[in-house]
């Protein structure tokens, strides 16, 4: 599958910015074990006081491609948070889609690759104190060497002129490298919309056990062999 070229845009690199609390919660971050498939119920900083923390990395990678009659503009943010008490760090994604609304063009599926979990299980949610309007309905972790990949689910897709809430990955790394993949999918996951790098945990983490090595797709042949491995196994 063609991917376009991927164009970033770095709004507030090494800022310090506190997340704070907006909206109340009871839920907690879910712990989703290799081959696991878990509903997502949301959360906020009021309902974990954890997730507050420091503002790392803040970028935006705009994308443009046209699928048949369909067009699909929009931005992919990721964030990397240091969590204030503990130190550790959150990995934090929000998927927009700019098309014009009424435009059947909605996105199903955020998947992220090669995102090197340092521990099990990883904890996965999403955020209902900050920007966005979506939720995703569950996440899915895969398992026979994919144990690195999960989705976040879309049933009902991102249509033209929403934005997902704030996905993450709750983590215990200390540190961050840009070295895994991403990419989208229209519902059904029957295209690839486009491919990505991401920041992640890097492949050796300070005091946590050391992650499965595991190759990483970093561009051209492999985003492209990332999104054809992963269209199989979903």
């Amino acid at each position: 599958m063609r991917t376009l070229p991927l164009r970033a845009r770095n709004f507030s690199a090494l800022t310090a910015t506190l997340i704070g609390s907006m909206l109340a919660s009871t839920a907690n971050a879910v712990p989703v074990g290799i081959g696991e498939t878990v509903s997502l119920p949301g959360t906020s900083v009021a309902a974990e006081p954890n997730l507050a923390g420091t503002v790392l990395l803040d970028n935006v990678y705009s994308f443009n491609q046209t699928l048949g009659t369909d067009i699909y503009v929009g931005t992919v943010q990721e964030r990397v948070v240091r969590e204030t008490g503990s130190g550790t760090l959150d990995f934090y994604w929000r998927v927009s889609n700019t098309g014009t609304p009424g435009i059947n063009a909605d996105i199903g599926d955020f998947r992220l690759g090669n995102f090197n979990i340092p521990g099990t299980p990883v904890d996965l949610d999403y955020r209902t104190d900050g920007l966005g309007t979506v939720a995703p309905s569950s996440a899915v972790r895969f398992s026979g060497g994919l144990e690195n990949d999960f989705n976040f689910m879309f049933p009902t897709g991102i249509a033209p002129g929403q934005s997902s809430y704030f996905l993450f990955a709750e983590t215990n790394a200390t540190d961050f490298a840009q070295n895994a993949a991403f990419d989208l999918t229209n519902v059904g996951e029957t295209q690839i919309l486009f491919s990505g790098l991401q920041a992640s945990p890097p492949l050796q983490v300070s005091s946590v056990p050391e992650p499965t090595t595991y190759a990483m797709m970093l561009a051209g042949i492999g985003l492209i062999g990332f999104a054809a491995r992963r269209r199989k196994t979903c």
